[in-house]
């Protein structure tokens, strides 16, 4: 009110200025004597009355800053309860239908305000039961609070009222917590040296208890490697030992975080990571002596890294930083990308570590071998794989040195190795072959396998047998979980196909290669060895290119309702990262085509997916652009073709993986094939053949009518009898007719010709049955 006063003020100030003003005119003297009185008080008076006005503005400030306060603190509660989502951190607590959790380290969700797919929320008008003796279902493959019944909330909270001393008994629990803590520092990024630590604390709990999930320990890794990377400042060395040593896997992401820590940190290697990284490269031999010595061995390699490197091995980046990647255990969040110093590629600078490493081997392998009197004669392979297991697990295998050696002349920069077969060749005396029998392939998987190695593609599961020119990869093999060949198969096949659309514009983008792998291991749900298995096959079909030709073969066994299954999921994959070029278009209706679909069943299933909304477009796009990860779709433009891929669809048809993997599977005639390795039948629950395995003749076993030996066909198993003189009564065969021809005998017709196949290379030396364009056509010379 201070102001409107004011201006009263000076309205009247101004008329009576006026008036003095013409009275002044009329007796200047008597204003002269008054001016000069005015003069003296005045000044007092101007103090008076300033003074005055100042004490009512601050008053008036006052009022309106305190209505200010008050109002503001009115829309903050407001917009608090209006909040749908809210991190509830260490120095707070949450009191939820009686159960008091301190530093509870989650989310509180307000449902009621908005959506909420964070599934580590809880929303405390969630229900809770105590029902005594109720059994309590399990949890579903991806756990949320919301989505539990009443029972498994009151298991969740007492054990986070409990403050997360154990592991639950159920680890469907403990990812319901960790995918809170993925959101908070990947998504919020806050909290990360809190997050940390909690995680170290309960992989602790997870190492000591009775039960292991191979999956928490992955991804609890996984995400704390990657967080080094993002975050180096946030962890010390002893936690990167502690991380380090208490995992049970290594791969080359997990390897190359290690050393981007030391090197961002710009700390010299120490010995216990030197040691770590030494026995994971592939010019590392493998060696019994690593494991029955192992204490000598461990301290032997330490003292020769301090005598070498004294202060340890200072790193070196290669010029371009590398791509790190996680993905979250959480659905919602998906994929996350930084970047950090790369000292992996600049492999040359670890190759004195496996030098050490294979030193310590030979120094120590008479005194971990075991005693065995063989006078001068000299162990061979045949004698090796012939001994009892008890005395082969404490020998190497007599080609263990030369199989290293030739790892080693065949690894790039990179870290991977590209092995032709005629180098491999002479291991299995096939030096001389063009092609080796499926005997001799498959021996020469067992062998590798036996010196601690894996090949890719595996003659036992992906090939029925090499060429000399073929290429393969080999891997160390670090997991004993058992390779399923059907989901493998079905796996390695969706990978084939979605590397054949990457590849439409000439040139596959790591990026893009990532998404698809990463997506192709998710949807099948890949153990530890099968996901190392097709890291190494990647390399092989990039250096091979697309396989049409295989895609052609696989395509005479599908039926049109599983051609349409594994059509829509290619679609899916490919549009995984958010872009769809118009050259993987036509790719894909090329790969249709192959599989004998039309276009128009291209446009089908694009329809099935593509949304009504507008809000989320996958833009088409001209191929040759930048795929790289975080870079903005484009915006749609005159040459472009916008698609609004319906989200939910996709998600649909990749829960239906495991379908899809059965429907390939069985395409691919898995249920029908034989490990003629071992002489066992392969289910779709097989394990592929231990280090202990040998090598047996080769027998299809799977019954006992399959292996008597019938009139003239003698090893060729009785259910393709029939079929191979059908086969042979024409010189030539197209897709179609073979189709019909399986059909009418119950049998999958493109595993029948590969099963015949092999047994005419035994028998005569080739195949009988040869690809010809479209058509399949009789060697009648192989006959004759």
């Amino acid at each position: 009110m201070a102001w409107i006063f004011g201006i009263l003020f000076l309205a009247a100030a101004a008329g009576l200025s006026i008036a003095y003003l013409q009275w002044r005119q009329e007796d200047p003297e008597k204003a002269a004597r008054i001016e000069r009185f005015v003069g003296k008080t005045g000044k007092t008076v101007g103090r008076v009355a300033t003074n005055a006005t100042k004490r009512a503005a601050v008053a008036s400030v006052q009022a309106v800053n305190s209505a200010s306060k008050a109002l503001a603190e009115q829309r903050e509660a407001a917009q608090k309860a209006r909040i749908p989502l809210r991190w509830v951190g260490c120095e707070e607590s949450v009191e939820i239908d009686g159960f008091t959790i301190s530093q509870p380290l989650t989310y509180l969700a307000n449902r009621s305000s908005g959506r909420v797919d964070e599934p580590s929320s809880m929303d405390p008008r969630d229900p809770v039961s105590r029902k005594p003796g109720y059994q309590t279902q399990r949890l579903p493959y991806w756990p949320s609070y919301h989505n539990m019944d009443p029972t498994q909330r009151f298991v969740y909270l007492s054990w986070m009222s409990e403050g997360r001393i154990r592991l639950p008994s159920e680890i469907g629990y403990a990812f319901v917590f960790f995918y809170g803590l993925e959101r908070r520092t990947l998504v919020d990024q806050h909290d990360h040296e809190t997050a940390i630590a909690e995680v170290l604390r309960l992989r602790q709990l997870h190492r000591g208890g009775e039960q292991y999930s191979g999956s928490f320990e992955n991804y609890t890794a996984g995400f704390l490697w990657f967080l080094s990377v993002a975050y180096p400042e946030a962890f010390t060395e002893e936690m990167i030992q502690s991380l380090a040593e208490g995992g049970r896997y290594w791969n080359e992401d997990k390897l190359a975080s290690l050393l981007c820590w030391f090197a961002t940190q710009k700390r010299p290697l120490s010995e216990w990571a030197a040691f770590i990284v030494a026995g994971q490269l592939p010019q590392s031999q493998r060696s019994v002596v690593t494991n029955r010595v192992g204490n000598e061995f461990k301290e032997l390699f330490c003292k020769y890294y301090r005598e070498r490197y004294h202060q340890g091995l200072t790193l070196e980046s290669s010029a371009r930083d590398r791509a790190y990647r996680y993905t979250t255990a959480s659905a919602v969040i998906g994929q996350v990308c930084c970047t950090g110093t790369n000292p992996m590629g600049r492999s040359s600078q670890l190759k004195s570590l496996s030098t050490i490493w294979n030193q310590c081997v030979d120094e120590l392998r008479k005194f971990s071998s075991v005693v065995q009197k063989q006078g001068d004669s000299e162990l061979t392979p045949e004698a090796w794989e012939a001994m009892p297991e008890e005395l082969r697990n404490g020998t190497d295998h007599p080609l263990t040195q030369q199989f290293c050696r030739i790892v080693d002349d065949h690894t790039t920069e990179e870290g991977f190795a590209l092995i032709p077969v005629h180098k491999l060749a002479p291991l299995v005396g096939a030096e001389h072959r063009d092609r080796l029998t499926p005997t001799q392939s498959r021996q020469l998987c067992v062998t590798a396998e036996h010196i601690g190695y894996g090949l890719e593609p595996d003659a036992r599961i992906a090939v029925s047998s090499y060429k000399r020119e073929d290429v393969v990869a080999p891997f160390l093999r670090m997991y004993d979980e058992q390779v399923n060949p059907g989901r493998y198969k079905a796996a390695l096949c969706m990978l084939r196909l979605g590397l054949a659309v990457a590849a439409s514009d000439g040139e596959i983008h790591p990026d893009e290669l990532a998404v698809i792998a990463q997506n192709v291991e998710k949807w099948f749900q890949l153990n530890a060895e099968e996901r190392r298995r097709l890291e190494s096959m990647q390399a092989v079909l990039i250096h091979d290119g697309p396989d049409m030709k295989g895609l052609q073969k696989l395509a005479t066994g599908l039926k049109s309702q599983q051609k349409q299954a594994i059509g829509k999921m290619l679609i899916a994959l490919i549009a995984a990262d958010g872009i769809i070029t118009k050259e993987e278009i036509r790719s894909v209706r090329k790969c249709y085509r192959t599989l004998g679909m039309s276009e128009s069943d291209v446009d089908a299933a694009l329809s099935t997916l593509e949304s009504l909304k507008s809000d989320e477009p996958v833009t088409v796009v001209q191929a040759g652009g930048s795929r790289r990860a975080g870079e903005a779709i484009p915006t749609t433009g005159q040459n472009e073709i916008e698609f609004h891929l319906d989200r939910g669809a996709i998600a649909e048809i990749m829960q239906q993986s495991r379908e899809v993997s059965a429907i390939l599977a069985d395409a691919m005639g898995v249920e029908e094939s034989v490990d003629e390795v071992t002489g066992t039948a392969m289910t779709m629950e097989p394990e592929l053949p231990s280090q202990s395995t040998t090598v047996t003749d080769d027998v299809e076993s799977s019954d006992a009518a399959d292996t008597e030996p019938q009139g003239g066909y003698d090893g060729l198993p009785e259910r393709f009898h029939e079929i191979y003189e059908a086969l042979i009564k024409q010189d030539g065969w197209c897709r179609d007719e073979l189709e019909a021809l399986g059909s009418e005998r119950g049998l999958m017709i493109a595993g029948a010709i590969e099963a015949i196949n092999d047994w005419t290379y035994e028998t005569y030396g080739g195949p009988i049955f040869v690809e010809d364009g479209d058509r399949i056509v009789v060697e009648r010379a192989l006959l004759d």
